[in-house]
């Protein structure tokens, strides 16, 4: 009887463990299913009540770690995969998130001891050489890390990135013998890698080991005759002991030959344009270099584009432009390619070219609102104001979080609906551009000129005159603004005293022009005349200049 209730006892203990295995297990499973849908939280409740039903189940306690790893409960994630380790010590994959976890603490040291600890342990776990060295490097354990590359270099045979970073190691302590010893397996194992020669041959002038430089060099040539880089080592050895006219010999080769990847060849030609001082001989030599670049690669628009900034830098800016633009043929997704094409043909008032590409060039950068301003300033040159305005509009409505930017193209609109002559919405473009920058003076002094024009708000305008020469005192345009708001005011004294301090900076036409006008004013009428035969000399005078001259009048 007594050992029938034993049995039965013990029958209902192991129901009962079954049936809470069971609980776990649901839970367990609901909580994965939360975790896929991305309900971390509720995923991590789930877990919790796994959790205490079998409080030593590391399955739980990682899937938990990845829950608050989700949450960015990161002490809390950190902490359960400590308990997953725990409870189960030997679980490789457990001990590397362990180990993850520690490097993500930026705690080196005790995830280096982990992955040591598992490597020696666990079979199979060699991959775990390449964790180790990583954390030996950034502890500075530089010996170390050297002894562990030699193990992943006898586990898994010879690897160019192992070589390399051994390499760098030795570099870092001064081992020239070992970094020779590296750079001969580096060509045992990639032959053919010229990038590999050119940069060794690099680093031993920097460690002055020109000797041994000069015999890998040769070596090299000796067996590499037909090589197209050779003549690329052979214009860096030659660059290093003193002699450009070799160098340059030795260079030319090497850009005449389409097996060099271009990129190497733009690398020199970056080089050689980023010293300072560069001499008239070495300028020639950079055009001839430029001109065999996009000769040996037709096809490829970084040539074109190479060779734009060497002649744009030598103010060759015609012939730098038709490198620019067959540039974009070929790539269009180059902005900086369309800036310099827009500032040329800006800078040599080339309006039709900037036209002709805007269309383009808006199409490939829609959001873009440099272009917009460009095409808008080539249609005010050309005296199409309607044109321009849709496109400075346009622009404008680009801008973000730009003022300054946006103030350029309120003066524009300003301008174009001025030249229009609809007033009010020249005024209301400058107010609102006032607004944003009440101390411009670029847009003091348009907005007060036009005021002055029209014969308008003059108070205003010699107010915003007083105010842009604040800043600006000695800028011509701005003084002759002045000096026309005054001549407007018929205050022809000042306005003489004014012009003729814009005069001691500039010959330009419409000022000289004006100056004749107050001179007139002033009674004085040789010499308006002599004013306006010296503006006729010159550009940008008045329809009425001939008349005033011939009559010997003034009109206005």
């Amino acid at each position: 009887m007594l050992s029938a209730q034993k049995r039965h006892v013990k029958a209902e203990k192991h129901f009962v463990l079954e049936q809470t295995t069971r609980q776990a297990e649901e839970l367990f499973i609901e909580g994965n299913k939360e975790y896929i849908l991305g309900h971390f939280q509720k995923a991590a409740d789930l877990l919790q009540r796994a959790l205490k039903i079998q409080p030593k189940n590391s399955a739980i306690y990682l899937k938990l770690t990845q829950c608050y790893g989700e949450l960015k409960m990161l002490d809390k994630a950190f902490e359960m995969c400590q308990k997953a380790v725990e409870f189960e010590p030997e679980n490789t994959y457990y001990t590397y998130f362990l180990a993850q976890m520690h490097e993500g603490r930026r705690e080196y040291k005790e995830a280096l001891k982990i992955y040591e600890k598992t490597i020696k342990t666990s079979k199979g776990t060699e991959k775990l050489l390449y964790d180790i060295v990583k954390l030996q490097v950034l502890l500075d354990e530089d010996n170390e890390a050297i002894k562990t590359y030699n193990k992943i270099e006898e586990i898994f045979g010879l690897d160019e990135d192992v070589i390399k970073q051994r390499q760098l190691l030795y570099l870092k302590h001064n081992r020239i013998p070992e970094v020779i010893n590296e750079w001969k397996k580096l060509m045992e194992v990639n032959p053919e890698n010229e990038y590999s020669l050119l940069d060794f041959v690099d680093i031993l002038y920097d460690k002055n080991r020109h000797e041994d430089a000069k015999n890998i060099l040769e070596d090299y040539i000796s067996k590499n005759p037909n090589n197209p880089y050779v003549c690329m080592a052979l214009f860096k050895l030659n660059e290093k002991e003193g002699k450009p006219n070799e160098a340059h010999s030795e260079l030319v080769k090497a850009f005449q030959s389409p097996d060099i990847e271009i990129d190497a060849k733009i690398n020199v030609l970056i080089t050689i344009l980023s010293q300072t001082n560069i001499d008239s001989l070495t300028q020639k030599r950079l055009i001839v270099l430029g001109d065999i670049l996009v000769k040996t690669h037709p096809s490829d628009a970084k040539a074109y584009s190479m060779n734009g900034d060497i002649l744009n830098l030598q103010e060759f800016k015609l012939e730098a432009l038709s490198n620019y633009t067959k540039t974009a043929e070929l790539d269009n997704s180059q902005f900086q390619v369309w800036e310099q094409i827009f500032d040329i043909s800006s800078e040599l008032n080339l309006n039709d070219t900037i036209i002709k590409y805007a269309e383009n060039a808006t199409e490939v950068f829609p959001t873009h609102p440099l272009f917009f301003f460009y095409a808008g300033m080539a249609y005010s040159s050309k005296k199409n104001h309607l044109e321009a305005l849709e496109w400075y509009e346009n622009g404008k409505k680009l801008v973000v979080n730009n003022n300054e930017y946006l103030v350029q193209f309120l003066i524009q609109i300003g301008d174009s609906y001025n030249n229009l002559k609809e007033y009010i919405k020249s005024d209301s473009s400058f107010e609102q551009a006032l607004r944003i920058a009440p101390e411009n003076p670029h847009v003091l002094n348009n907005y007060s000129y036009y005021l002055s024009l029209r014969k308008e708000r003059l108070e205003d305008a010699k107010k915003m005159c007083e105010k842009m020469l604040e800043k600006k005192i000695d800028e011509p345009a701005y003084l002759d603004t002045y000096s026309w708001v005054l001549y407007q005011m018929k205050d022809y004294i000042n306005a003489k005293i004014q012009i003729e301090n814009a005069m001691k900076n500039t010959d330009d036409a419409t000022i000289v022009e004006h100056y004749g006008d107050i001179l007139f004013q002033l009674g004085e009428s040789e010499k308006a005349l002599s004013a306006w035969e010296k503006a006729k000399k010159g550009e940008g005078y008045s329809e009425l200049l001939d008349k005033k001259i011939e009559d010997k009048k003034l009109y206005e």
